[in-house]
């Protein structure tokens, strides 16, 4: 008897003992939620846009994975000192940034793990941010843990998260999971002066900078701003040499003269950038305006206040469409027939109208332009500058080349209007009879025989920033055909529009300014110094830009479409007053 009662007492307690070693395992299983660590499957760091979280080796997480697994319920005096995630966030832009921080399911490590049909309710999940008091996740609006945070551009901050079943939680909730990530939410803090985005080169171009004599390979890294400065009007130019003289040039020291007669193309990068909407009515009259102009960091659309489409058929529609608000200029952003979008950081634009012959084109100033060949033939020989002629077959895969778009000319205007290029000031013509190319005079000018090079002062004028580093030939010279059309009209051009790329040509479904596209330099811009103004139609359905050497003194003008004169038709025909451009934009 004495035996048995020994053992029934022993008994009790011997389970009392196991029921406690038990708990404590349990409560143990708590602590322990953030002990697991798995480097080898997921990265203890990734990127969310411009900003990078890393997460401390320390924290022994499960990489990037904040988990709630295998806890029981758990009081908030004892969550709050669980082990924390600790993780920095780096701004590796160079623009400021501010941005909320989110915690969310991480669907791709649950359906992976199997715990889809395991999902603990956010109603049960306490967190802590840092030393803030514990919140229960279901409570955060929008799944932000902490808002508005502003990180200079290059700098970092560091947090701690601390993450636990709710006391209290349902008998059922316990032994489910939670697998949650951090991703941020935010915009880049624009100024007027942002930093524009670097160039970018194609494997074979070559920067160059104008050293007073002669063009000369320019520091890429644009120390002391020797490529380029736009705040200062100084836009960055490079060039497409000779295939026998590229890998010299490629190899060459910066400062390395570059002769005339080793240049195949001269071409000007126009960074992308955003523009205040000053004319959404298409109003028709108005004085012209220094156009408000802000960089934009990379390929980021995300501070836009406005946002257009275009439809195939060329039908405009945007949202929010309002003077005063901000508007990614559209040249960057090239759309294919499928809707797909690549945004650019930047275009290169030729710095003179397009030379040289449909077989062997150049881009050279003080020849004579390229004419008397129909839309079908210059949208061809636009291509040809994606060639081993022109740039290595690594820069083929790189590049796109083809004939400027009308949207594309009006990125070039707008950018001219701006405090990074003339301003209000009204850019010179290029009046030489000859029709050669970078030949220069204020817009006032007769017509003439002569030439003032695009290397003097007077010759300068002609240029976009006043000064050499800019896009010639932009007023006067020849016309320009465009690619921009009405209605997908053929026309005389020989050109089989079906066959064109979406992201290659500019359609409008209207035939007047009503129907014009925000930032084509045409219904926003209508008159503006006097510049000739007749929208397509379906007699002529090609846009024709910057006038002809003899519209100099009235009709001319880089904000010029149409014809003042009669017998020169927009139709795509072979004339020999029209000329083109062309355009490389860097996927």
């Amino acid at each position: 008897m004495k035996i048995k009662n020994y053992l029934s007492k022993h008994k009790k307690l011997f389970v009392i003992v196991s029921i406690s070693l038990i708990v404590i395992s349990l409560l143990g299983g708590s602590y322990a939620m953030f002990q697991r660590l798995d480097k080898a499957e997921y990265a203890n760091n990734y990127k969310t846009g411009l900003l990078q979280i890393v997460f401390d080796d320390t924290s022994e997480g499960l990489g990037g994975v904040i988990n709630v697994e295998g806890a029981v319920p758990t009081a908030n005096s004892v969550g709050a000192n669980l082990t924390p995630y600790r993780f920095k966030i780096i701004n590796q832009g160079n623009l400021d940034y501010k941005f909320d921080l989110k915690l969310v399911i991480d669907a791709d490590y649950t359906a992976t793990h199997g715990c889809n049909d395991k999902q603990l309710s956010a109603d049960y999940i306490m967190i802590k941010f840092n030393d803030e008091e514990p919140v229960v996740l279901s409570s955060l609006t929008d799944n932000v843990i902490k808002s508005n945070i502003e990180l200079k551009a290059g700098a970092d901050i560091t947090y701690e998260l601390r993450a636990w079943l709710k006391e209290g939680a349902p008998n059922e909730e316990i032994g489910k999971h939670y697998h949650g990530k951090l991703t941020t939410n935010g915009n880049a803090i624009y100024t007027k002066d942002t930093i524009p985005n670097a160039p970018v080169l194609a494997e074979g171009m070559i920067p160059i900078a104008y050293d007073g004599t002669n063009w000369v390979k320019a520091d890429t890294n644009n120390t002391d701003n020797n490529w380029y400065n736009y705040k200062n009007k100084m836009w960055a130019n490079a060039v497409m040499v000779t295939s026998d003289k590229r890998d010299t040039y490629m190899n060459a020291n910066n400062g390395t003269v570059i002769p005339e007669d080793d240049i195949l193309a001269y071409y000007v990068w126009i960074p992308r950038y955003r523009y205040k909407l000053f004319n959404v009515d298409f109003t028709s009259g108005t004085s012209p305006q220094v156009i408000d102009v802000e960089f934009v960091y990379g390929t980021s659309r995300q501070n836009d206040e406005t946002t257009c489409q275009v439809s195939d058929t060329g039908e405009e529609t945007c949202q929010n469409k309002a003077n005063g608000n901000w508007y990614t200029h559209p040249a960057f952003t090239m759309i294919n027939a499928s809707g797909n979008k690549t945004e650019l950081k930047g275009i290169w634009v030729g710095k003179f109208e397009t030379t040289g012959s449909t077989t062997t084109p150049t881009v050279k100033p003080g020849v004579s332009s390229l004419r008397s060949i129909t839309v079908a033939n210059m949208y061809n020989t636009g291509k040809l500058f994606r060639s081993t002629d022109y740039i290595t077959s690594n820069g083929i895969n790189q590049s796109d080349s083809h004939m400027m778009k009308n949207i594309e000319w009006g990125a070039v205007a707008y950018l001219k209007q701006s405090k990074y290029g003339l301003g209000i000031i009204e850019i010179g013509a290029n009046n030489n009879y000859n029709y050669r190319t970078g030949c220069g005079i204020a817009k006032s000018g007769m017509g003439s025989t002569s030439c003032n090079t695009y290397n003097t002062s007077t010759g300068m004028l002609a240029s976009t920033t006043g000064n050499i580093t800019g896009v010639y030939d932009m007023s006067g010279g020849a016309y320009e055909y465009v690619m921009g059309n009405y209605n997908k009209t053929t026309g005389s051009s020989g050109l089989t529009i079906s066959g064109v790329p979406a992201e290659h040509i500019d359609i409008y479904s209207g035939s007047s300014v009503s129907a014009s596209h925000l930032g084509d330099a045409t219904g926003e811009t209508a008159g503006w110094y006097s510049d000739y103004a007749d929208f397509v139609n379906s007699s002529n359905p090609w846009f024709t830009r910057g006038g002809n050497f003899y519209d100099t003194m009235s009709y001319g003008g880089i904000f010029s479409f149409g014809f003042p004169i009669n017998g020169e038709y927009s139709t795509g025909i072979s004339k020999e007053t029209h000329s083109f451009r062309t355009v490389l934009s860097i996927k």
